[in-house]
């Protein structure tokens, strides 16, 4: 079975990734368009990498926000399709890519000293028809500019001609009732999934990209299975008008979605209450053990890299960093903790970092507060073991947050590695609390954090290690393997329907 999944950001989230290699691993083909990286950013955990990367289980597509041709990734398919090939030869250049070359053109113009002119009229002698809007762009020129570009215009013939011969088809639209107008990114998806590798089934992951797999789903009349990592909407921050729009489409387009994923049952009981949900499979955001890895080692690291003393302990926060995650309370809480030999070591990113920096010198802790890079998340488990605890500081002021099952929660499990967390995050209470994975606590104010991670290295309690027999007793059931299940039986049965419709065209054939 052909499964297209659909994910609008740069960097896929482990949770795709996993749902992928999977399902490659259960034999079906697996495609992911995602949004292309800019740039300007470059992902520093993969210059972090220590172990071998493991070839990637999907045919991975990079598509960009402004509406850029296909750009595949280092790992993606290695020739152009036919239709590519062939346009490319016949000298086919469609708005996207004129677009584009200019902006690289005019990017250039503005870095160049003398010689411009030259430059100018390289360029518009190999590109006329680039040529044509710019003059007509010139407002020095006034009503005479659309004179001055005729000549431009005539050069351009030949590639107009071309062009209009060229065409590629005019996906149709599947018109959806109520539905917005595809925006450029989706429209270059759905040209994608219609034209050139027609799906079995199509995922939307998250509520960004619902409406192209509602599109896509209607047009091929194939399943949309439609992930929601999050409840979209409900995002703090978001103004009310803005996440008002947001929820009408989601709940407008929810009708068309044939199976629906949650991160958990209370996610699922929400949707079911707010967006007519029938029927969920909740999948968590659980991980596996890495190759060569095992629960009851620990590693080092973190200390080969931080020169943290043997006999000191860690405390690890893995993620982004800002305000809204409450780092401000993990600092007060380390300097106002009763042992001064606790480190905080963050595994980050985030343009933040220098106010927690200053934040740490100001309380005297700096010495004891390591920044690093991110890791590539199929070695975090390495890092996460390389700990002694590791926190989770989020306080549920918001819905999404209460009801989370937050990545780093699987990851210390899985890791065996005792944690710190809120005892008002629902999911967290109920397995951290009930297991003994950890210390909990009601996260308010300061004194909550500093009584927390005392609690955590009393050694008259037994310090973190009297958690680690639960974490390795009962780590395997809270794994990718064990939580995933839900969700491959769901997609055996997609893939059975797909079998029994395809059925009737072999037999036609034959």
């Amino acid at each position: 079975m052909r499964v297209l999944m659909l994910d609008r950001n740069f960097l896929i989230d482990r949770r795709i990734t996993l749902m992928a290699q999977s399902l490659a691993a259960a034999g079906h083909e697996i495609r992911l368009v995602h949004t292309k990286m800019p740039e300007s950013f470059s992902d520093p955990s993969e210059s972090r990498r220590r172990l071998p990367r493991q070839p990637d289980a999907m045919i991975n597509l990079a598509i960009s926000e402004d509406g850029e041709d296909f750009a595949l990734n280092a790992d993606g398919v290695g020739s152009a399709p036919a239709h590519i090939v062939e346009s490319r030869k016949r000298g086919y250049r469609n708005a996207r890519m004129r677009k584009r070359v200019g902006n690289e053109f005019r990017r250039k113009l503005r870095k160049t000293g003398s010689g411009k002119l030259g430059m100018m009229a390289e360029f518009y002698s190999r590109y006329p028809d680039i040529a044509v809007d710019h003059v007509r762009e010139i407002p020095r020129l006034g009503p005479l500019r659309h004179i001055a570009a005729i000549p431009f215009a005539m050069m351009a013939l030949p590639t107009y001609v071309r062009s209009a011969l060229n065409r590629p088809t005019q996906i149709p639209s599947a018109k959806i009732k109520g539905a917005r107008p595809l925006d450029s990114w989706e429209e270059t998806v759905v040209q994608y999934a219609y034209e050139q590798w027609r799906p079995d089934v199509v995922c939307a992951n998250d509520a960004v990209t619902l409406r192209a797999g509602a599109e896509i789903k209607t047009l091929l009349n194939i399943p949309l299975v439609y992930d929601a990592h999050e409840l979209y909407s409900y995002q703090p921050g978001i103004p009310y008008e803005q996440a008002k729009r947001l929820f009408m489409e989601e709940f407008a387009l929810m009708k068309l979605v044939d199976e629906l994923i949650v991160i958990n049952a209370q996610q699922g009981a929400i949707m079911e209450r707010d967006f007519d949900a029938r029927g969920w499979i909740a999948c968590s955001n659980a991980t596996p053990w890495p190759n060569k890895f095992q629960i009851t080692a620990r590693y080092d690291w973190i200390r080969d890299e931080t020169h943290i003393p043997h006999d000191h302990k860690i405390i690890l926060f893995q993620g982004g960093i800002n305000k809204e995650r409450r780092i401000d309370f993990i600092l007060r809480g380390l300097a106002g903790a009763r042992r001064k030999d606790l480190h905080l070591v963050f595994l980050t990113f985030g343009s933040e970092i220098p106010f927690f920096r200053e934040m740490a010198r100001e309380l005297g802790i700096s010495s004891r507060v390591h920044f690093l890079d991110l890791v590539p998340w199929d070695e975090m488990l390495f890092w996460a073991a390389s700990a002694d605890a590791g926190i989770m500081p989020y306080q549920a002021t918001d819905q999404n947050t209460a009801i989370s099952s937050p990545n780093k929660m699987y990851e210390f499990i899985m890791a065996g590695t005792p944690m710190i967390g809120s005892s008002e995050l629902v999911n967290v209470r109920r397995i951290v609390g009930e297991e003994r994975f950890g210390v909990l606590a009601q996260f308010r104010n300061d004194g909550d954090y500093i009584s927390a991670i005392n609690e955590m290295f009393d050694e008259r309690l037994g310090g973190p290690e009297r958690f680690r027999p639960a974490l390795i007793d009962n780590a395997q059931k809270y794994s990718w393997e064990s939580e995933s299940q839900g969700v491959m039986t769901m997609y055996d049965r997609l893939a059975k329907r797909a079998q029994t419709r395809s059925e009737p065209s072999e037999q036609g054939k034959t």
